[in-house]
């Protein structure tokens, strides 16, 4: 188990005999560093492509980006606004260099030098910022590009090199949950999906931005929804955190309803082969504690369980890799009371760390990846509201999904978005 000690840092204590014998080595503190709170932190990677480094974006405004190896500070900006989404770290302008593309209260786009933190561009829009950007090659011309929307109702696309506005939609009503991509009518084109927080559901031509279709779901989004094509017709299924899972269909200009999914969800989906039969399942949490792998086929779980004792709900999103190196994936789910538990791909527990933040509330994201650079995954997560802490855990299997959101390519791992822009182009 884990506390916080009396100076606020995460210390953890020995683990039981039966959840050690699931790991190499028990998960230990690397290091811990004062940091912003940042709902949805993410990583860029090391010049050295030795490991990341942590980028937070704070609730407060202020942008720092941490070592990957021993969390000091590389750099800090002030962005002045708060930032709710995620991050978006690509390459946008080709110079070998990514860039770290964040929207603010403030009605700022910023693009900022991984580097330094310095801002390469900025782009004013007509309302506040709250979802993570996407980044996309919306129009086929080889360059990725940036579609991000706002509280005012609409979406931009975004040349990725210099923040000029490539086209505009105005959907009318608050979209406050990343813009989805990925080829929905199977006509081997790029499409774009934005739900606005009254749940109007709009599928937008990635080239032009006109409307495509366009479908009340009454329903608004939580989180930022995910895409597969399950049953490999070319076209890709759509799948939406809500009151619900919803998944849906869209075909022929139809939107039509697949299934739903009854939890209470409380975190951001995770797509990822438990089964290893080569389609992904659909994680996610629930408000009552529970973690579950969903059918993308039937809408029903293949396996729910719990995360401690229940009585807080699962935070962030669920993240799925293989940390004890046995070669099949794992579950990590984080409770809002701060434990954290392991589940095998069946669902059956692990072990666990019981992190307790200072305030009783961790909403913060959790992250898998081999951050510092040494062969073996670890865990980047918040203690508490005023720390980022690196967990070595050990494995050093393949991550299957590792931050709070999905990219373009509809993958949660950290380099999904460039390779994704350079093979799925519009028109």
């Amino acid at each position: 188990m884990s506390t916080i000690n009396k100076t606020g840092l995460l210390a953890l204590t020995a683990l039981p005999l039966v959840a050690l014998c699931a790991l190499a080595a028990a998960p230990r503190v690397v290091w811990q560093q004062p940091a912003p709170y940042a709902l949805r932190p993410t990583l860029v990677a090391r010049r050295d492509k030795q490991g990341w480094d942590v980028v937070l974006a704070g609730t407060s405004g202020t942008v720092v980006a941490l070592s990957g190896k021993d969390g000091h500070p590389l750099w800090q900006f002030a962005a002045g606004g708060s930032i709710a989404g995620c991050p978006a770290v690509a390459d946008v302008d080709g110079d070998g260099s990514p860039e770290i593309i964040l929207g603010a209260s403030n009605r700022q786009v910023y693009a900022l030098s991984a580097r330094d933190g310095r801002p390469e561009w900025t782009m004013k829009t007509v309302g506040g910022v709250v979802a993570s950007p996407l980044i996309v090659d919306v129009n086929g011309n080889g360059k990725l590009d940036v579609v991000i929307p706002c509280q005012h109702g609409n979406v931009y696309a975004l040349e990725g090199a210099t923040g000029r506005i490539l086209w505009t939609r105005e959907l009318r009503r608050p979209v406050e949950t990343p813009v989805l991509a990925g080829d929905f009518e199977g006509d081997r084109s790029l499409d774009l999906l934005a739900v606005t927080n009254t749940g109007d559901a709009t599928v937008l031509d990635a080239r032009y931005g006109s409307v495509k279709t366009q479908r009340a779901l009454i329903e608004a989004p939580t989180d930022a929804p995910v895409a597969v094509d399950t049953n490999r017709d070319g076209s890709d299924e759509v799948f939406l955190p809500g009151a619900t899972v919803r998944a849906l269909s869209v075909r022929r200009g139809v939107m039509e309803d697949l299934w739903f999914f009854g939890a209470k969800v409380s975190t951001g989906l995770a797509l990822a082969d438990l089964d290893a039969d080569g389609v992904p399942e659909v994680l996610v949490g629930d408000s009552d504690g529970r973690v579950h792998a969903v059918n993308v086929f039937t809408g029903k779980a293949m396996w729910s369980a719990q995360v401690g004792d229940g009585s807080a709900p699962v935070r962030g999103t669920p993240l799925v890799g293989d940390v004890n190196g046995d070669h099949q994936p794992e579950v990590l789910a984080l409770s809002s009371k701060g434990r954290l538990v392991t589940f095998d791909a069946r669902g059956k527990p692990l072990w666990e760390i019981a992190h307790v933040n200072s305030d009783d509330r961790t909403d913060s994201a959790p992250l898998l990846a081999d951050i510092n650079g040494d062969g073996l995954l670890d865990l980047g997560l918040m203690p508490n509201a005023q720390q980022f802490a690196l967990v070595a855990l050990g494995g050093s299997g393949q991550i299957q999904w590792g931050k709070p959101s999905g990219d373009a390519a509809n993958t949660g791992t950290f380099n999904g978005a460039v390779a994704f822009g350079r093979r799925l182009r519009s028109g």
